[in-house]
């Protein structure tokens, strides 16, 4: 039975470091066709979100404060909040929620 119970363990390591590796590779990719694209803060703000699904915080944070220098954003500014939550740095964490509330007022009013 502990056999069975192992083996299953197995698969599931496998399949998660698989993933990983996955992710891992279109970071590397995506990051590599960073140069190439029009719309670099789109790209980063993708960079980060891969960076969150491998609990990269700290290279996260740099790419969504990166997307944000070129072009504020709500949805960056709320990306990057739940990043500094997961880092310990609760006031970095709602000035990022304030301002892209804010900045998500000025937007609509503005429409």
């Amino acid at each position: 039975r502990d056999s069975v119970a192992s083996r299953g363990l197995g698969d599931v390591y496998k399949r998660q470091r698989k993933t990983v590796f996955q992710l891992c590779s279109l970071l590397t990719e995506t990051n590599d066709k960073l140069t190439m694209q029009t719309s670099e803060n789109k790209i980063k703000f993708t960079l980060g979100n891969i960076c969150c699904q491998l609990k990269f915080w700290g290279k996260a944070r740099d790419y969504f404060s990166s997307a944000l220098s070129i072009e504020p954003n709500p949805k960056i500014f709320a990306s990057l909040g739940e990043v500094m939550i997961q880092i310990g740095e609760i006031d970095a964490a709602n000035d990022a929620f304030r301002r892209g509330l804010i900045l998500g007022n000025q937007e609509g009013f503005s429409r």
